[in-house]
């Protein structure tokens, strides 16, 4: 959904709840718009209290309580998921229950909450991601089987198949099945930047510098207001030594003809040459500030072209 379709849709669903004001429908609608495509909770949380309040015969306490929790009220939205999985013991609302445990960080309550929806329902994808999520800074192998068992039960659970990836590829000895498992996630979310960012990282470990490049790119594509991304990728391009792998060749000759052009205005060459190599590190510096804040790639290129070249 592009700009121009989600501000049509916001409009039209405020129009809906500005006209039909008791209308419970059009306020569920609207909160389902602000907690899963706008990210904004606090306004999900007025708009299902409303939805609540006009459809009394409707029992939204499990979208109510996620909700709170993540809009940052996160005991309150415990406190609704207790009461509803207290009255209406059930495997989503145990995962929603297990999901705000963790977020408000008891993860031994979240652990039972997750034990407690697996034993109502063991073919729920979601509570099996879940305890891989849960149970993956203790225990990397209960993590790994816990996100294959996820994505046997479901073989399109993107989300499963790109933290299954990213916990292979830090493993050297997994690191072509986190590659395989990141490109399943790749092919089913095209657009997922943090999957895209994981492979560039796995590429960059195995030495697979075009490949890892690319990905890179395509994760700041994906999030280009995100300077993590970009930081990421300055970081790789520091480290990079053989850049004409990922240069295109045309900016090289370009790059270099404006070494030359410097070099012809100094006087003492092999006194700048000197100078650069003892000054490698800040040339480094010099390609991670200058791509790193969006001020162009061309400054970037001529620095790493000018400490190739004095080896």
């Amino acid at each position: 959904m592009n700009d121009d379709e989600w501000r049509s849709k916001s409009e039209k669903l405020k129009k809906q709840v500005r006209e039909q004001p008791e209308d419970g429908e059009a306020w569920f609608q609207l909160a389902e718009f602000f907690h899963r495509e706008c990210d904004n909770p606090e306004y999900a949380v007025r708009a299902y209290e409303k939805a609540q309040q006009y459809l009394p015969q409707q029992d939204l306490r499990l979208k109510l309580g996620m909700a709170y929790a993540t809009a940052g009220a996160i005991d309150r939205g415990i406190a609704i998921l207790r009461a509803y999985v207290q009255e209406k013991p059930c495997s989503h609302g145990y995962v929603m229950l297990a999901e705000a445990l963790r977020k408000a960080d008891h993860p031994e309550e979240a652990r039972r909450a997750l034990e407690m929806a697996i034993r109502l329902e063991p073919t729920f994808e979601e509570s099996h991601f879940l305890m891989g999520r849960l149970t993956r800074a203790d225990s990397r192998e209960t993590a790994i089987a816990c996100y294959r068992q996820a994505v046997s039960l479901d073989p399109d659970y993107q989300l499963a198949w790109r933290d299954l990836g990213a916990v292979l590829a830090d493993d050297p000895a997994t690191s072509e099945d986190g590659v395989k498992a990141l490109c399943r996630a790749i092919a089913l979310n095209s657009e997922d930047g943090w999957a895209h960012l994981f492979l560039a990282i796995c590429y960059w470990k195995t030495h697979r510098i075009k490949d890892a490049d690319l990905e890179y790119r395509r994760a700041i594509r994906a999030f280009p207001g995100y300077p993590f991304c970009r930081k990421c990728h300055a970081q790789f391009l520091a480290s990079v030594r053989d850049c004409s792998e990922i240069w295109d060749r045309r900016v090289v000759r370009r790059a270099s003809r404006t070494a030359a052009s410097s070099r012809t205005a100094r006087s003492n060459t092999t006194n700048e040459d000197a100078s650069l190599q003892c000054n490698r590190g800040a040339f480094a510096a010099s390609v991670r500030r200058h791509y790193w804040f969006g001020l162009g790639t061309a400054m970037a290129k001529e620095c790493w072209r000018r400490v190739e070249r004095i080896g």
